[in-house]
């Protein structure tokens, strides 16, 4: 994983990790994470996102838990 603008271009070096697939219960907490942190830039992804479902066949979403590998420091703003 690394550093990464909203649109996921990397802006720092890539650190080693794992990722999981949230259970669905814990998805609600995820966006609620992720509307706090990017505001309206995560509404209109969440509402392009969805309106793109009608278009292609995709699926529900899912929300991901990423943890970084041994004692290396969060990333944060």
């Amino acid at each position: 994983m690394a550093r990464s603008t909203f649109d996921g271009t990397p802006t720092g070096a890539w650190q080693p990790g794992t990722a999981r697939i949230l259970p669905a219960h814990r998805l609600r907490v995820a966006r609620h994470a992720m509307t706090t942190k990017y505001g309206v830039a995560f509404r209109i992804f969440v509402l392009v996102t969805l309106l793109g479902r009608f278009r292609r066949h995709g699926g529900r979403a899912v929300g991901l838990e990423i943890e970084l590998a041994g004692d290396l420091p969060l990333l944060r703003r």
